[in-house]
C-alpha cells in the first residue's frame, strides 16, 4: 500500500511555521491546510477563533481527501497538545507523518509576534510554550520522522 507523505508544523505563535511551509510546500510539491485558511473559509476572518471541532472536521476532510489522491500535505497549525497531534496522527494508516518541530527561542517568537497582522496575546504563546516544553513531540506518538529546528 502507498502511503502519502504529510508534515506535521509544530511550534507556537511566532516560531517560523507558516514561513516554513511555504517554502516546504515549494520543496515537496505539497499542499499547505492552515487552520487560519480554514478559519477564513468558516468565518470569514483568521482572527475568529471559533469552534475548534469545526475546524479540526475541515482539517480532517481535507487531509483525508489529499491522501486519497496521494497529494502531500503541510499541516500549519501550532499543535501543542498531544492530544490535538494523535487525532490527526490516527486519521489514517495511508499517511506516512514527519513532525517538523520548530523549537524557537521564546522571545524571539514574542518579537514576531508583534510584527504579525494578527498579535497573538502574550500569555497565549507562553502557555502554548508550556505545553511544548511538557509534551514535545515524540516517534511514540505515531510519526516516521521528527525534524527539530532550534532557532
Amino acid at each position: 500500500m502507498t502511503k502519502t507523505n504529510c508534515y506535521l508544523l509544530v511550534g507556537v505563535p511566532g516560531s517560523g511555521k507558516s514561513t516554513l511551509a511555504k517554502h516546504l510546500a515549494k520543496s515537496k510539491n505539497a499542499l499547505v491546510l492552515s487552520t487560519d485558511t480554514i478559519r477564513t473559509l468558516l468565518y470569514g476572518n483568521p482572527e475568529t477563533q471559533g469552534n475548534w471541532k469545526d475546524i479540526e472536521r475541515v482539517l480532517h476532510r481535507l487531509l483525508l481527501k489529499c491522501a486519497s489522491q496521494n497529494k502531500s500535505v503541510i499541516v500549519d497549525a501550532t499543535h501543542t497538545l498531544r492530544a490535538h497531534r494523535k487525532t490527526l496522527l490516527t486519521l489514517s494508516n495511508k499517511i506516512n507523518w514527519t513532525c517538523i518541530y520548530l523549537k524557537t527561542n521564546l522571545n524571539t517568537c514574542h518579537k514576531r509576534n508583534l510584527k504579525r497582522a494578527r498579535v497573538v496575546p502574550k500569555d497565549v504563546i507562553n502557555s502554548m510554550h508550556q505545553n511544548l516544553l511538557n509534551e514535545p513531540p515524540t516517534l511514540s506518538e505515531g510519526f516516521n520522522h521528527i525534524k527539530t529546528i532550534e532557532a
